[in-house]
This record gives C-alpha cells, structure tokens and sequence, in this order.
C-alpha cells in the first residue's frame, strides 16, 4: 500500500521533530517534508506532491490561515489539518472559513492524531475532542456568521494592511499599488473606519488578532 505524503508546518524545530518522530512511526504515513513559513507550505505542497499538510497558524511570511487559503484554492484534493495552541472560537472558525479539514491542538495525543489523519485523508473533518462540544457544533453546523468589520474589507485594502506590515510608507504603497499618494490615505481612512482603529499601530495589532497579516 503507497503511503500518504504528509508535509509539516511549523517554525519551531522541536514541534516539527515531535509530531515528525510520531507520525514517521506510522506505517501508512510519510512525512516527506517540512516548512517553516506560509509562502514555502504553499511551494512544498505542490513539489512534494503532499496529500495532507499539517498546517500551524502562527507564521512568518503569511500565517496558516492565509496559506491555507491559498493551498486549497490551488489543490483543492489536499487535506489540511490545522494545529494550533490557541483553542479559542475565533481561531477555529478562521480555520474553518479558510476550508481546512480540521483543527487539532499541539497537546493532541498520539493516538488522537492518527485518527486524525485518517480521517481527513478519508474524506472527513476532524475537530480535537479538547475543544468545547459547543464550538465543535457550532462549526460542523456551520451556525455561525462573521460579525467582523474586516469581513467588508476590499482586496485593495487588504494588500495596503499587508504593505503597512511591511513597514511600507504612504508613497511606497502607491508605487507598488501603481495608485496615488492621495488614494492610498483615502484607502488608510476607511480601513480605520471599518476596523475601528484611529492610527496604523492599532491597526497592524487588529489586524494580527483576526489573522489578516
């Protein structure tokens, strides 16, 4: 029987070592490869040809979330599995809207992950039983909606949320949006309107809690 092609993603070595040294022990599993950023969990699923990537969500680069987006719209037969350490409702239901296949948390057991794994592979979503039975419901039910203000966000002002991460200027913005100067402040005022922020370092904090840098 071939073995499913699973790619791990984490910057930190000694979880990538952990959960590699688990899942290697499985005789239907492979681990043929590790990232440790967004942009390189999105190159190495397609070179290494993975049939599951275990996606953590926070990331240099781009965060899980985000990859994982990227990752299903361009493979949509991948299974991901996201793995966090934050449990909180938010976070899950990020992961859900992002279409991942289910969302473990680091201090799963191994015998949960196989499960896991196997589930997903098998076509089927997997939420840690450490999770609360409600937000388990709350998301397989799909019973929730975004009350978030970035939910109206345009594509143009999420590339200038991302730009000023980068700790791009107003006039930098406008040169690589090709726009003007006084589009690009036009653009900033809304963002802090529907955000609810007054000034860029509220913003890039907001922005992080609700994972669109």
């Amino acid at each position: 029987m071939e073995k499913k092609r699973i790619l791990l993603v984490d910057d930190h070595q000694l979880v990538l070592d952990g959960f590699k040294m688990i899942i290697s022990k499985e005789e239907s599993f492979k681990v043929v490869g590790v990232a440790k950023d967004g942009i390189e969990a999105i190159e190495l699923t397609s070179e290494l040809d993975a049939n599951l990537v275990m996606m953590d969500i926070n990331l240099p680069s781009i965060n899980g979330i985000e990859a994982t987006k990227k990752i299903k719209a361009k493979y949509p037969q991948v299974k991901v599995l996201i793995l966090s350490m934050n449990e909180s409702q938010e976070y899950v239901i990020k992961a859900d809207q992002a279409g991942a296949d289910g969302y473990l948390l680091k201090s799963i057991e191994k015998e949960e992950l196989v499960e896991a794994i196997n589930t997903v592979l098998n076509g089927g979503k997997y939420y840690c039983k450490a999770l609360s039975p409600e937000l388990i419901d709350l998301v397989v039910n799909k019973n929730y909606k975004s009350d978030s203000n970035d939910s109206h966000l345009t594509a143009r002002e999420i590339d200038i949320i991302k730009e000023l991460a980068l700790g791009s200027s107003s006039k930098e913005i406008a040169e690589k949006l090709f726009i003007s100067d006084r589009t690009v402040n036009t653009h900033k005022t809304n963002i802090y309107k529907k955000m609810d922020v007054k000034n860029s370092v509220e913003l890039l904090v907001k922005a992080k809690q609700r994972m669109i840098i």
